[in-house]
């Protein structure tokens, strides 16, 4: 299973917010395969990990290895795409100075 390697919509975009590699890769799915199973069988990703990925596990290098082997995307981009979501995903800790008013 190829997925294309342009960054989802709105990808570094200050108001955005960031999607989890779990999402991605069932939005690129979406329409092509039918079932978590296929989608695992048909990238070659073990079916634990794949599942683990779409509950929202934060995935390290050697999971992001396994996606770029299934997807024909570079590591870089699942681990820049998980790195992004850490950030400003809805668990991303507040910046310094958010909500603060300028005195």
């Amino acid at each position: 299973m190829a997925v294309s390697p342009r960054r989802p919509s709105g990808l570094g975009t200050v108001g955005v917010s960031a999607i989890s590699p779990g999402q991605y890769l069932l939005e690129k799915a979406e329409g092509v395969l039918t079932s978590k199973a296929e989608l695992a069988i048909a990238g070659g990703i073990d079916r634990t990990l794949l599942q683990a990925i779409i509950d929202g596990r934060r995935i390290d290098a050697a999971a992001a290895d396994q996606l770029a082997a299934a997807t024909k995307v570079s590591s870089g981009f699942w681990i820049n795409l998980q790195t992004d979501y850490d950030v400003r995903g809805p668990n991303a800790a507040p910046s310094a100075g958010a909500g603060c008013v300028p005195g």
